[in-house]
Order: C-alpha cells, then structure tokens, then sequence
C-alpha cells in the first residue's frame, strides 16, 4: 500500500503579504509576528479595523486561515 505524502502548507514569512476573511469579507495585511501556530498581521487598508471595530490595526490569523499573496 502506497502512502500519500502530502507537502506542509508554506508559511509566511516576516514582511509577507498574507490574504485572510473576516466576518465573510476578505482582508490583506503584512506579517509583522511570527508564532508557532499563528501570525500576527497588520491590516494593509487603513479603515479595515474599524469596519471590523478592532481598537488597533493588527489581527492574529492561524497558519491554517490565510494565503501569501507575496
């Protein structure tokens, strides 16, 4: 029996532009933290936290709920 060997998601990298959703709208920001699991995000649009009534413009997205953009 053959096993599949799937490859590990890519992970952003300091400065990388990382594509995430909010409450069903979608969002770009700059990875400016890198955890374990997670990284932390500042949003690249500058009204984006209020729309979503975040006191600052940083976020935390797991590994698993964004894409590189670049």
């Amino acid at each position: 029996m053959k096993k599949s060997i799937l490859k590990p998601k890519k992970q952003a990298q300091l400065t990388d532009i990382v594509e995430f959703t909010r409450k069903e709208n979608t969002y770009r920001g700059r990875v400016i933290m890198l955890r374990e699991k997670t990284v932390m995000v500042q949003f690249l649009d500058p009204q984006a936290h209020i729309e979503l009534a975040y006191e600052n413009n940083k976020t935390v997205v797991s590994h698993d709920n964004y894409k590189i953009v670049r």
